[in-house]
């Protein structure tokens, strides 16, 4: 019956979310609702019995996803103190039962087991990756002593049972959206329902995930012919992937497997959605911006009038600002930011109600939003004029005041811990310094620099507070500096346990003598 194969197929996802689901057959339903009662009194026992009698029911009618739903379940019975590990119970048991199912219902059990593994390794990984790995018969070892190795070998084994089920996933009416009906999460309903409908490609993308979660660069054989990875689709498929057993090639010929699937279908939005996370697995690996840009934008001219390639060209300008933030003094990527932005105005003209429309006007936000840093030396020189280096983006003046403060106030500042009571107090002392400056106007949004020349101050301590706004504290954008003005230096060495102090002039490196030095334990 079509609602008896949603059900079982949906406990594969979330067992607790099918408890409170009806079976038009009435024993079925009888049964399982008296075993919903027995688990919600926390009568693990009893429950554990109802599920026995479940099991020898649909054993006696050949009913394969009632079966396979008793099997699930023992998830949560098999969570009692006898258990030491109650996931490896579940798998010993189900691993036991596999032989009972046909091909669907035994990839769905397959994949579950792997899953169940994989909850346990990265909830215990800490621990299993100081273990040596076994390799005697598993069976009678407790899971906690197992190796890295040994849950890798397991994990794959059962992703192999289920992915060589292919040919029966592809050919079973049970769908995505059949197995996630009653599932709360509106949004995970959409992204599977959409891109992943049928049986056979939740499965594989699952698997997917974990081997792409699995994968590290440093796997990476140089005589591998990684440019084969970034093929068009069509070419991709045909692609000769190395033999071997590595997560990443494990991943790349599940994507192959989808895509080839895709290509023979008609829906263009599977495709691409199986294509762009293809590209962006083979990125995060292989970090080749330029081969990952190309590749963005090919799917952009291949599918341009297809709603899903406004989130691709807004996956585009958004490498295209990364990489010139990680390059930003290379001339190379000087017009990134302009392309960028007029990749993301071109998206939104065209595609005005797409849903990624936010994170591509967030993406123009970042690339105009001004910015400026500012360093200079904490000690000046008196009566000469202050350098100041100033880094700036999208900025056309900046506004900035010095203060004088005594040492009190400045350890008073220095221990007030609140921005706003900090700038509050700072406001209460004489500014002898107030002035603005005005920058060159840029139109690439790239970041600038230029030597400022503040006006020469006498001898004391100072703050300076610069902002791109003028006579406000409010404002994200407001930078202090503290920094003190003084003609003399000092150098210290130790010798046999002694201190040496030398005071100099701090302009011409000459000593200094007769000067009073006061020494604080900080």
């Amino acid at each position: 019956m079509k609602t008896k194969k949603f059900f079982i197929v949906f406990m594969t996802i979330s067992v607790f979310a099918l408890l409170a689901f009806k079976s038009p057959e009435t024993d079925y339903d009888k049964l399982w609702a008296s075993f919903a009662q027995k688990m919600g009194q926390s009568l693990f026992r009893t429950a554990e019995a109802e599920l026995d009698s479940i099991e020898a029911l649909a054993l006696s009618e050949n009913n394969q996803l009632q079966l396979l739903k008793t099997i699930l379940y023992r998830q949560e019975t098999m969570k009692k103190p006898e258990n030491e590990i109650p996931d490896q119970a579940f798998i010993q048991y189900a691993e036991s039962k596999i032989d009972l199912f046909d091909s669907v219902t035994a990839a769905i059990l397959h994949e579950e087991i792997a899953d169940v593994y994989q909850t346990y390794y990265q909830s215990n990984s800490w621990k299993i990756r100081n273990n040596v790995a076994i390799d005697d018969d598993l069976g009678d070892v407790s899971m906690k002593y197992w190796g890295e190795r040994n849950f890798r070998e397991r994990i794959d084994w059962h992703y192999s049972e289920a992915l060589n089920l292919s040919d029966a996933l592809k050919s079973s009416t049970i769908t995505t959206k059949y197995c996630l009906q009653f599932f709360q999460s509106s949004n995970v309903i959409n992204q599977y329902v959409e891109y992943e409908p049928t049986l056979f490609e939740f499965i594989f993308h699952r698997a997917a995930n974990y081997y792409q979660n699995a994968s590290s660069a440093d796997d990476l054989d140089k005589t591998w012919n990684t440019s084969l990875w970034w093929m068009p689709a069509n070419e991709f498929v045909e692609a000769q992937l190395p033999e071997s057993d590595s997560p990443m090639i494990r991943c790349l010929s599940i994507y192959q497997e989808l895509i080839r699937y895709n290509l023979q279908n008609t829906d263009d939005n599977i495709l691409i959605y199986n294509d762009y996370k293809r590209y962006q697995y083979i990125n995060g690996l292989l970090g080749d911006d330029k081969k990952y840009q190309e590749a963005l934008l090919q799917m952009i001219n291949q599918h341009g009038d297809n709603p899903l390639s406004s989130e691709i060209a807004t996956e585009l300008a958004n490498s295209l600002v990364s990489q010139y933030e990680r390059h930003s003094d290379d001339s190379l990527y000087f017009n990134n930011l302009l392309e960028a932005k007029e990749l993301c105005h071109k998206t939104i003209a065209k595609f005005p109600h797409a849903e990624n429309v936010e994170k591509t006007m967030k993406l123009i936000d970042h690339i105009v939003e001004p910015d400026y840093k500012l360093l200079l030396n904490d000690v000046q020189l008196p009566n000469e004029n202050i350098p100041v280096a100033l880094n700036y983006r999208n900025v056309n003046r900046l506004y900035y005041k010095i203060f004088k403060v005594n040492e009190e106030v400045l350890s008073d500042l220095d221990h007030t811990r609140n921005k706003t009571q900090y700038l509050k107090k700072l406001m209460q002392q004489p500014v002898v310094v107030e002035n603005k400056v005005i920058l060159p106007k840029e139109t690439d949004y790239r970041w600038h620099s230029t030597l400022l020349a503040l006006p020469p101050l006498e001898n004391g301590l100072y703050i300076i507070l610069t902002n791109l706004e003028n006579n406000t504290i409010d404002s994200e954008k407001l930078i202090t500096i503290q920094f003190q003005v003084s003609g003399l230096s000092y150098l210290t060495s130790a010798d046999d346990g002694k201190i040496t102090l030398r005071t100099l002039d701090r302009k011409t490196g000459k000593p200094i003598e007769n000067v009073e030095v006061s020494i604080y334990s900080l």
